[in-house]
């Protein structure tokens, strides 16, 4: 419960958390099934929370999927909330940018490459990337 109290956690999280504490696998499933049963613990609302944390937090959504995939959420729930949730990935990116670089002087290469390979880490599709620095070069 202490967990739980902080933040939300998946269930795979809740899993590896008490294994390292060394509690007996039968006993953890049996703890986070009941927690799941009363509504304390849900990987649907984890996947919604963590999706709007980390996209406020500047994140892209192949790192956000990444991310969700590490934490057991099953592709049903990251399909909901990641991809159908009517966001707009390519105005997110252009505000990732924007705060980032927000100038509007043309660039080189070396600034090109340098703007491409922050945005690849923060989880953006290269090909939309690639297209957003086209279109603030020209």
């Amino acid at each position: 419960m202490d967990m739980l109290a902080r933040r939300e956690h998946s269930q795979v999280e809740l899993q590896k958390k008490l294994s390292a504490k060394g509690f007996p696998e039968e006993e953890i499933s049996v703890v986070i099934e009941e927690l799941a049963t009363e509504g304390l613990q849900d990987d649907a609302r984890f996947a919604e929370n963590y999706t709007q944390h980390r996209t406020s937090a500047g994140f892209g959504p192949r790192r956000i999927v990444m991310e969700l995939q590490a934490r057991g959420i099953s592709d049903h729930l990251i399909d909901q909330f990641v991809w159908q949730n009517d966001r707009d990935w390519s105005a997110h990116l252009e505000a990732v940018w924007q705060k980032k670089y927000g100038y509007h002087e043309k660039f080189g290469s070396k600034a090109y490459a340098a703007q491409h390979r922050f945005l690849v880490q923060r989880g953006f599709d290269s090909e939309d990337i690639h297209q957003l620095l086209q279109a603030k070069t020209s």
